[in-house]
């Protein structure tokens, strides 16, 4: 029966060093089990917000933590099946009172921790195999932390670009409409940026899939609002007479289908053409039928 639980354990270990590669090093594969911890969690607080609405905004940073987390959790229980069949008979202890005694999983749990955490505690290896053991727990414990900062400090500058982007869609459709027009050379530069700007914003979301589940409160900041803005502009640089004007209006129309193809995945939906998509998009992220906020401060 031991076996079945040693078992049980270095599939546990195996499964979330193969989650933390996956997410870390090859983001692009889906159905992962971080993948699941995030999408579960943005179900959660999507019913949430229908009572409270910046409840949403929640979902992003606790997916991102519960992730951590679970990668944690799976390890230190992995090896504490592994070590507790051995509880009895593979350590030595401190007091020689606790030798013989029948060890609780919990205490295997308690000895997993310390060698995670790299702590000394009551009880050590008696063998070779064990003390191994444990040295690459507290290598894959460690492996795990660093990995877990370096991705979470990530995201956050991706979640600046989408917030830039959105603010500065923004601010020019206001200029535009206070303006009655934008000159043809400089709505080229701009549109030119802007499909620059969606082209990062793909390769953001492909390598941090986590980011999508971040809910911008304000909606001037928010990617359906932001998405509106950038297919209003295509549609009008690609409908000028100037041909390099129609070319970068096209280059962006591409560049944010690219995009919408990869967030409506996420969303679980098809893409359909770009007004569905970004209608879609509104909807999962609770904005349908919201106005765009008028001279608010980001």
């Amino acid at each position: 029966m031991y076996w079945l639980w040693q078992s049980l354990g270095a599939i546990l270990v195996i499964a979330a060093l193969s989650d933390v590669f996956q997410t870390i090093f090859h983001p692009t594969e889906r159905g992962t089990i971080g993948d699941m911890v995030a999408r579960t969690i943005w179900r959660v607080f999507r019913r949430l917000a229908h009572i409270h609405r910046p409840l949403l905004s929640w979902a992003g940073p606790l997916a991102v933590l519960s992730i951590m987390l679970m990668w944690t959790t799976l390890l230190i229980t992995g090896f504490a099946l592994i070590y507790w069949p051995r509880m009895d008979t593979g350590f030595s202890y401190a007091n020689p009172a606790d030798l013989g005694k029948r060890h609780t999983f919990f205490d295997a749990v308690d000895l997993s921790l310390d060698s995670v955490i790299t702590m000394t505690g009551d009880i050590s290896p008696s063998n070779s195999t064990l003390r191994l053991l444990m040295g690459l727990e507290a290598a894959f414990g460690f492996g795990i932390l660093t990995a877990s900062i370096s991705w979470l400090l990530s995201i956050y500058p991706i979640l600046e670009r989408r917030r830039s982007l959105g603010h500065s869609a923004t601010l020019l459709r206001d200029a535009e409409r206070e303006a009655h027009g934008l000159a043809p050379g400089f709505a080229r530069e701009m549109f030119s940026t802007y499909a620059q700007q969606l082209i990062t914003l793909r390769s953001d979301f492909m390598h941090f899939p986590v980011a999508f589940y971040f809910h911008e409160h304000r909606e001037r900041a928010g990617l359906s609002s932001s998405f509106s803005i950038l297919r209003e502009f295509s549609d009008w640089a690609q409908q000028q007479p100037d041909p390099d004007l129609r070319m970068t209006g096209s280059l962006l129309r591409r560049a944010l289908d690219d995009v919408l193809r990869l967030v409506t995945e996420y969303a679980a939906v098809p893409f359909e053409d770009t007004d569905h998509a970004i209608g879609e998009l509104a909807r999962e992220h609770l904005r349908d039928g919201d106005e765009p906020d008028q001279g608010e401060a980001a």
